[in-house]
């Protein structure tokens, strides 16, 4: 570290990592012409970026009105159509599209996704991912069938309500190393409206949201009728008395997590309702967690592109390997890690980050006594 009083501070510190495997996207293959129906916008200016990337030839419509016109001409010769969520799509444009064979993909936010959209119509949600861009552009058009209620090898789809988008990411990322399908809401009153409209098996519960909180939404479920009111239902707390035990037993939860949520606990949460609901015994899935320089590579990696939700996920992932090796300095640093990350502290981020590359290096000296293995 080198410091000048009254100038500021600069911190070296190396960190080992695993170089990456580089995977080369797939090529869609070449369409005549697409219509890009959306407003100005970055997600416009991403779409646009891999179409030019891909050389694929679009004309974009930035208003509905014009749009439309491009859809209702006589000489339409869109192989895709790209179509703003917001806007209200007629079924008679829409008609005309699927008898041309024209697939529609409507762009739409994330939290929108789970919306019932008009049957032959695809969604790609914002902000777009560049794989899920390449399913509409490769796909025939057809929609994926609806989602069985069980998925997989007697895996669960679940909702999760939950207001932080960091808290969001981790618990659908832990989902799905569980091989569970999951969807998340940011509040009470969109849990409800969701679990009316698509089945679900079970629900994740946040006690503490803004608009509706888990306990209140909680009570206004278990007045719906069945399949929705007797959903079973487990609490996220960071709270785990005995008092708030009880609250969410009295609101009409099943069961309960305490933040921060560790899969190997959520994983023995899930299996024992897999077999209430199934009605056997379903053997649990291998975690195969990850290596601490895996994990902190990609840490790193979602810092230098400032998406602090991914960083903060990885630092979670950091505290359980340093819970399984029973390492409590790491522990405290990936906390810090996480907690920095949520903040967008970069500075406090800098310094942990020194403290940790410290610890794996000592690590591969042999300390702490038995040994870290970082794979």
């Amino acid at each position: 570290m080198k410091s000048t009083p009254g100038s500021g501070s600069c911190f070296y510190f190396t960190v080992p990592l695993i170089r990456q495997k580089v995977t080369t996207l797939p090529v869609p293959p070449a369409a005549s012409l697409v219509l890009v129906a959306l407003p100005p916008s970055g997600t416009r200016s991403v779409l646009g970026d891999w179409l030019d990337r891909w050389q694929i030839a679009y004309v974009v419509a930035e208003e509905e009105s014009a749009a439309i016109a491009h859809l209702t001409s006589a000489d339409a010769p869109w192989q895709r159509v790209f179509w703003e969520g917001s806007w209200p799509l007629e079924a008679s444009v829409l008609a005309r599209c699927q008898e041309r064979q024209q697939p529609v993909v409507m762009v739409i936010p994330q939290a929108e996704r789970v919306r019932s959209l008009p049957e032959g119509v695809r969604c790609l949600p914002k902000p777009i991912r560049v794989r899920r861009l390449l399913e509409c552009l490769t796909d025939e058009g057809s929609p994926p069938a609806a989602a069985p209620k069980v998925v997989g090898n007697g895996r669960l789809r679940i909702l999760v309500a939950e207001d932080s988008p960091t808290n969001q990411k981790v618990i659908l990322r832990q989902l799905s190393k569980l091989g569970h399908h999951a969807d998340a809401v940011s509040n009470g009153l969109e849990a409800i409206a969701v679990l009316q409209a698509v089945p679900y098996d079970l629900v994740l519960m946040d006690c503490q949201m803004p608009e509706l909180d888990g306990y209140d939404a909680t009570v206004r479920l278990r007045q719906l009728p069945p399949p929705v009111g007797t959903l079973p239902i487990v609490a996220l707390t960071a709270n785990a008395s005995a008092e708030d035990r009880a609250r969410c037993l009295a609101a009409g939860m099943n069961d309960y997590q305490s933040k921060p949520i560790r899969m190997e606990e959520l994983q023995v949460c899930l299996q024992a309702w897999q077999e209430k609901l199934l009605g056997a015994e379903i053997s649990a899935a291998p975690l195969a967690p990850k290596t601490t320089q895996e994990h902190l590579a990609r840490f790193c990696q979602a810092l230098a592109e400032l998406n602090y939700g991914e960083a903060a996920a990885e630092a979670n992932y950091l505290v359980e390997i340093a819970q399984r090796q029973n390492w409590l300095d790491l522990e405290i640093a990936a906390r810090m890690l996480h907690q920095a990350s949520s903040r967008h502290d970069s500075e406090g981020l800098m310094l942990v980050l020194a403290w940790v590359a410290d610890l794996l290096a000592t690590a591969q000296l042999g300390y702490p006594e038995g040994g870290l293995h970082l794979g």
